[in-house]
């Protein structure tokens, strides 16, 4: 299931070795765009289709501190339900804070923690349902430079919500087309969720 959404990943950072352009330090003061794409597996077995966007803004507000705030929308497939179908969206809202660490010249460890309120809704023809929950995100990453135009980003996240703990993996890669704007893919995979992102990074 997630050989399809890695291998864009990958042809994105091959697409990327024929691009010259120039960045010249990693940047925490940005906005970020995605149009997300994923696998869900249920827990009956059945695998669904969903999508949505993220939104994600992070401000540098010391030497190593940086805030990051996010907001993101997922809507599934129509799932089939005894006489009809179901759809169901879930809506997130995470605000952190973030350290950095310099290992080495253009490589970033970064940890993280943070808030996150989510909301899910089940709607099947009129009937609607919903919740809402809130919880928190530990997050652990690397992000480096290995050519002045091209950024590559992992990390591993463990977030505890509607009482369920999930680790999620990334792997992403960014490339600057002009000064200050990327393009970039995310691999996502998580125990239920198989996904990509892709979309685009203005800095600031």
């Amino acid at each position: 299931m997630g050989g399809k959404y890695f291998s864009v990943v990958a042809l994105v950072m091959l697409l990327a070795s024929m691009v010259v352009q120039a960045q010249p330090e990693l940047s925490y003061n940005y906005l970020d765009a995605r149009y997300r794409m994923q696998d869900e597996t249920l827990d009956d077995g059945r695998e669904i289709d969903a999508e949505g966007y993220s939104v994600e803004g992070s401000a540098l507000l010391s030497e190593r501190l940086f805030a990051v705030a996010s907001f993101g929308e997922i809507l599934t497939d129509p799932i089939p339900n005894g006489g009809g179908s179901v759809e169901i969206e879930l809506e997130s809202l995470t605000l952190g804070l973030g350290l950095r660490q310099r290992l080495a010249e253009r490589l970033d460890l970064n940890l993280g923690v943070a808030y996150r309120r989510s909301r899910v809704e089940a709607a099947q023809g009129a009937m609607r349902e919903s919740d809402s929950d809130s919880g928190h995100v530990l997050i652990a990453g690397l992000r480096a430079l290995p050519q002045p135009w091209l950024e590559i980003e992992a990390s591993v996240g463990r977030s505890e919500i509607f009482d369920d703990t999930s680790t999620t993996f990334a792997l992403g890669a960014l490339v600057e087309i002009v000064p200050r704007f990327q393009l970039g893919a995310t691999y996502l995979r998580s125990s239920d969720v198989d996904g990509i992102s892709l979309g685009g990074r203005i800095g600031f």
